[in-house]
């Protein structure tokens, strides 16, 4: 055969256009595209759910009354403790591809159920139907997220993390400004109780697909662990371990208490905002619809500010300064934003303004920035942990804090004290906040999660 007849050597299949797209935008490499996209699709549809229910929520909050949110916040606290040894207990005797959809299923179980008491029950009936659907969604749509970022973590080590997970937030973000946007311009023509309906469709859509990432990774039962398309997987096995397991490891670890303490301290400062923003919608709008429909602007334009800081910010952010500087933006930002409310410079629709502004800017920070750094934390702990101790973080911290809060801003209503004095709280907790996301940036970078 002469040279000229030698055939060329194989070449490498050539990238698609949604690849060499993603490759443009995103520090993505071949390999990673599948597992990127599946994860974006999940958490999507996910916060699509969510989010049209989260209106609802905040209208019912109003409707048990303000006096009564800190009682339902100490509710959803101890709900979330109770359950999570029940949660645990299944991933310790469970592999993924069980205890994954039988979270999720079963809360679409319950979800069924309150849109059946919503929809039939008057009066009293109806009050307490109203409350148990505060505490359940503020429980669940916590238990949901928690859930999708232990998969993450499982799957994705640290370096990729640091690369991808801020992309992979972009899904939830697009899908809560589709969720926010469907319940602002459907709740005049469905009416509240029928959006339940739509959100139990997508929550179905995302289990099957965090189904679909389990089988793109899990290897066989006998293989241990498997390498698939470059990531690092762990077998679909059972985690094994206690039910208590969770507690017992952030209290042994001083990292995970760093993250708890973190956690306990945005759900205090977030416990202040919302109670502000209750009195401050209360008065501004008279009727439910109206009020469903100033959270579901806020819950728009919150994700709409988000997606702009995942779409790279948040990602090079991480490359320039590391995770610790990140995660103090949130705790300065809420000092800062406490001064400016308690100023004096705000009255009536002006407040209005204000307050919404403070919350897009607020909560864009927590979910595109803060979350992301958080959910990379957890790369670097054993399986056990990014699924026990992680969940139990994630539900029970952010409701302790709550619980706090609502504790501190009842006492101090009932002393007459206003926003000055919110703000003066504000500052220490804060500095705390800001200690606290520092350590926890040097403790990531040593990777080794002590």
């Amino acid at each position: 055969m002469s040279s000229s007849e030698v055939p060329p050597p194989p070449q490498a299949p050539r990238a698609s256009g949604l690849q060499r797209a993603l490759t443009r935008l995103v520090d993505v490499r071949p390999e990673e595209v599948g597992p990127l996209l599946l994860g974006i699709a999940c958490y999507a549809l996910l916060l699509t759910g969510y989010y049209i229910l989260r209106p609802l929520r905040e209208t019912v909050g109003i409707h048990a009354g303000s006096e009564l949110l800190p009682y339902l916040m100490m509710t959803v606290l101890a709900t979330s403790m109770v359950l999570n040894p029940l949660y645990s207990n299944l991933v310790a005797r469970m592999p993924r591809s069980r205890f994954i959809p039988l979270v999720y299923r079963g809360l679409i179980g319950l979800l069924l159920l309150f849109y059946l008491a919503l929809e039939n029950l008057q009066g009293t009936g109806l009050v307490w139907a109203s409350r148990g659907f505060y505490v359940f969604l503020s429980v669940a749509n916590l238990f949901m997220v928690s859930l999708f970022w232990s998969l993450m973590a499982d799957l994705f080590d640290r370096a990729r993390a640091v690369r991808l997970f801020a992309t992979i937030a972009m899904g939830g973000s697009l899908g809560a400004l589709l969720g926010s946007s469907i319940t602002g311009n459907l709740v005049g023509v469905l009416g509240p109780a029928n959006l339940v309906l739509i959100s139990i469709l997508l929550i179905e859509a995302a289990t099957r697909t965090a189904l679909a990432i389990h089988r793109r990774f899990a290897a066989g039962p006998d293989s241990g662990e498997a390498q698939l398309d470059g990531l690092h997987a762990r077998a679909d096995l059972a985690i094994g371990g206690s039910r208590w397991a969770g507690f017992q490891a952030i209290g042994r670890s001083p990292y995970l208490i760093g993250i708890s303490s973190y956690m306990v301290l945005y759900g205090l400062s977030s416990t202040f905002t919302y109670m502000i923003q209750g009195q401050v919608v209360e008065r501004a709008a008279s009727s439910e619809e109206l009020r469903t429909q100033i959270f579901a602007n806020i819950d728009f334009w919150t994700n709409a500010v988000t997606f702009v800081f995942q779409a790279g910010v948040t990602a090079r952010l991480m490359k320039w300064f590391g995770a610790g500087p990140v995660l103090v933006l949130l705790p300065v930002y809420t000092a800062v934003g406490f001064l400016l409310l308690s100023s004096g410079w705000f009255e009536g629709a002006s407040m209005l303004s204000a307050l919404m502004v403070f919350q897009v800017f607020r909560r864009a920070l927590g979910y595109g920035v803060s979350k992301p750094v958080r959910e990379m934390l957890y790369t670097v702990l054993p399986a056990e942990e990014k699924y026990k101790a992680k969940n139990l973080i994630d539900v029970s911290m952010p409701r302790a804090g709550d619980a706090m809060g609502a504790a501190t801003t009842g006492a101090m209503k009932s002393l007459g004290l206003g926003l000055g004095a919110l703000a003066l709280a504000a500052m220490p907790i804060s500095a705390i906040w800001i200690a606290v996301g520092l350590g926890l940036g040097v403790a990531f970078k040593r990777s080794d999660g002590t």
